[in-house]
């Protein structure tokens, strides 16, 4: 009934289990529909929603993740996503953070962004691809494997109609991407959902 800012982990077991989930350092501030990834020994909690009214953020917080499966203390970063979003898809790839799509609280957008990851657990500069999304895109997932970025589902400009569409590009050396390309669909029309 109210957005939190509550932070979550359970260590992952041999057999594919988990333990229990024990209750971390709580975000600075509470946070919905944001991106939240891991890179080098750091997690990034990227944008989302403040309050549950469509008030979308830059703000980055990053908190390292300590040997026993917690993290320390949350840092406001000065490297801001270049526009205020949520409802994106965020992920990481080689010492990258990827953000795709995602509504400025007043509209969808096609834009994709990147940013380097540094050793202390900051962010370069966010840098806007070059090569646009196939349509406008929220609500939908992101994942990276073996030098490619997929993109699935989400709502083009409404979640009246959410879509079941896969995208790809390629993540190039220095993080950009290549022209993004039309797989197929997954099975379902599905929005707000995860993907790894």
């Amino acid at each position: 009934g109210s957005v939190v800012s509550t932070v979550y982990s359970a260590q992952i077991k041999s057999d594919g289990t988990i333990n229990a989930w024990q209750t971390l350092t709580a975000l600075p501030a509470v946070r919905q529909q944001l991106g939240l990834v891991a890179s080098n020994g750091y997690l990034f909690a990227l944008g989302g929603e403040s309050a549950g009214a469509t008030t979308s953020t830059s703000t980055v917080y990053s908190a390292a993740i300590t040997g026993d499966g917690r993290v320390g203390t949350w840092a406001t970063l000065t490297s801001t996503l270049t526009v205020a979003l949520y409802a994106f898809g965020a992920t990481s790839y080689n010492g990258f953070v990827f953000v795709t799509g995602g509504f400025t609280g007043s509209a969808a957008v096609s834009t994709s962004y990147v940013a380097a990851v540094k050793s202390d657990g900051t962010l370069g500069a966010w840098t806007t691809q070059t090569n646009t999304l196939r349509a406008l895109t929220q609500y939908h997932s992101v994942s990276a494997y073996n030098g490619y970025l997929y993109m699935t589902g989400g709502c083009p400009t409404s979640c009246t109609t959410p879509v079941s569409t896969v995208y790809s590009a390629q993540i190039n050396a220095d993080g950009t991407t290549g022209a993004w390309a039309t797989l197929g669909t997954i099975p379902v029309i599905t929005s707000n959902h995860a993907s790894a």
